[in-house]
């Protein structure tokens, strides 16, 4: 299986400076080399049905955040293309999920930064909700991207996120090399990419009023 950087290293990102404007481009794995700000999309599935926010692990090949649980699904916003039409596509790469334009939910805009070795990563990132009726069987893992998804009730992502609980426990599916197969993961905050805000407390929170028919912010 190859590493993030050989996958992705020639893809082209338009490059930015502090004030959002454009100056440039430069290929994926230079920006992240040389701490190049650039824009991804993320996208979260929400699970009205359940009432719950689904996650994806990150495959333990991948150079920057492997092995954690992060976005239901993100990526790079390659150059010429924006962050709708990126959200989009990778939800139905990374999970076999069609969605439109119409069904996704603004969350804002955040900073992104990760930090580790040689690796400086600093991004712009669009945040997009999809509230659906989903099943975890229903999805088309790329098992190059990832290694497992989970769904967290809401309830149990507050708790975990205040620190109401150290651990919390959840249904997903990972993948042993050959076949997927059903677990009950023991989750903890040190199993998430970590992250300078309260991010994943600001995504329950949003999933939440969303699922209520209210206005949601990051």
């Amino acid at each position: 299986m190859k590493t993030n950087l050989v996958e992705h290293g020639n893809e082209i990102v338009s490059i930015y400076n502090d004030m959002l404007e454009e100056i440039g481009f430069a290929e994926r794995s230079v920006a992240n080399l040389q701490g190049l700000w650039h824009f991804c999309s993320q996208c979260w599935l929400i699970n009205a049905t359940n009432k719950s926010v689904i996650f994806q692990k990150r495959s333990i090949t991948k150079n920057i955040a492997s092995g954690l649980f992060d976005v239901s699904a993100s990526g790079h916003v390659k150059y010429g293309m924006n962050t709708i039409d990126t959200a989009l596509k990778e939800v139905k790469e990374e999970l076999g999920v069609i969605i439109t334009k119409e069904q996704l939910f603004f969350g804002g805009r955040r900073i992104d930064l990760f930090q580790k070795d040689i690796f400086l990563s600093r991004i712009f990132a669009d945040v997009f909700f999809v509230l659906g009726q989903y099943k975890l069987t229903d999805f088309k893992i790329d098992f190059k991207e990832s290694d497992a998804i989970i769904e967290i009730p809401i309830e149990d992502g507050f708790n975990l996120f205040c620190d109401k609980k150290e651990k919390i426990y959840c249904t997903g599916f990972s993948y042993n090399g050959n076949m997927l197969e059903q677990h009950l993961f023991e989750i903890d905050k040190d199993m998430f990419i970590k992250r300078y805000d309260d991010y994943y407390l600001k995504v329950f929170i949003a999933a939440e009023r969303l699922i209520l028919g209210k206005k949601i912010a990051i």
